[in-house]
């Protein structure tokens, strides 16, 4: 007699589907034991809500951050292969729950060795390429490490340094009114905490436009037109902050611009 198994079509799915029901099936099957992954109880980096009714089994990267263990929630889609590829753990929401809290404390199964998890360098805040850069190369130079990046804008990576739920945080936030960056906000956010600012980078910040500039975008004016479609940076990401600062030096009322409050996370995502 041969059994038949139907998995969901989604990648993920059919991985977790797998491991939760076909692998205790072949083990018995076959008079064996299931390995059982080792269990560690970590703290939530970010609340997480979870649909009522649903088991949800939560895709995670770790970090050690001062002695406690944070977990950091990967992207949910259930065709999104890679961030099974890249977690460090599951965890498991029950059905009769409708999420997770900022720091609660939950169990998560392992799918990376400790050791591993504990030479995560956790780097939360502004997206730039060059964190790809630094990746690449910390990985050819120093293998035992591994640098996690989280794009949460600059404001967010200040939040997570003074909240410890992160190893380093980039930002370049233009203060408005002495049109300094980054130090005026330390001062108001991080005010007792000892820091190392490190200049990451220069960077030059514009329009991104169609190739060829088919729509002849040339300033900030021009965002007005009828036929402009815009997408904005979330609020609180220094690029944000700039925006704003340079539509308001130039009396552009932001209401008047088409997209501007549809906003997207990361330079790429607003590029694709």
């Amino acid at each position: 007699k041969t059994p038949l198994i139907g998995l969901p079509g989604y990648p993920v799915s059919a991985i977790i589907s797998a491991e939760q029901f076909l692998k205790p099936l072949i083990f018995k099957r076959l008079g064996l034991t299931i390995p059982k992954r080792k269990e560690i109880k970590v703290h939530m980096a970010h609340k997480v809500v979870s649909r009522l009714g649903d088991e949800e089994f939560l895709r995670v990267k770790l970090g050690n951050i001062g002695g406690r263990i944070m977990a950091y929630p990967l992207p949910r889609g259930a065709g999104l292969i890679t961030s099974l590829v890249e977690a460090d753990g599951i965890i498991c929401i029950p059905s009769l729950k409708e999420g997770l809290d900022l720091e609660e404390e939950v169990n998560v199964e392992l799918w990376k060795d400790l050791v591993t998890i504990m030479n995560n360098i956790i780097i939360t805040g502004s997206h730039d390429l060059i964190l790809d850069i630094l990746r690449n190369e910390l990985q050819e130079n120093f293998s035992d490490y591994r640098l996690v990046s989280f794009n949460v804008g600059s404001m967010g990576g200040l939040m997570a340094l003074k909240q410890n739920r992160t190893h380093l945080a980039t930002a370049h936030l233009l203060d408005p009114e002495s049109g300094e960056y980054n130090f005026p906000y330390l001062k108001k956010i991080l005010p007792q905490k000892e820091l190392i600012v490190v200049n990451l980078a220069y960077r030059e910040q514009g329009i991104m436009v169609k190739k060829g500039n088919p729509k002849n975008i040339k300033e900030l004016n021009d965002l007005i037109r009828e036929d402009i479609k815009f997408i904005n940076r979330q609020k609180g990401s220094g690029t944000r902050i700039l925006l704003d600062y340079l539509l308001k030096k130039k009396a552009i009322n932001p209401m008047d611009i088409k997209g501007y409050f549809q906003e997207e996370f990361t330079h790429l995502m607003v590029a694709s």
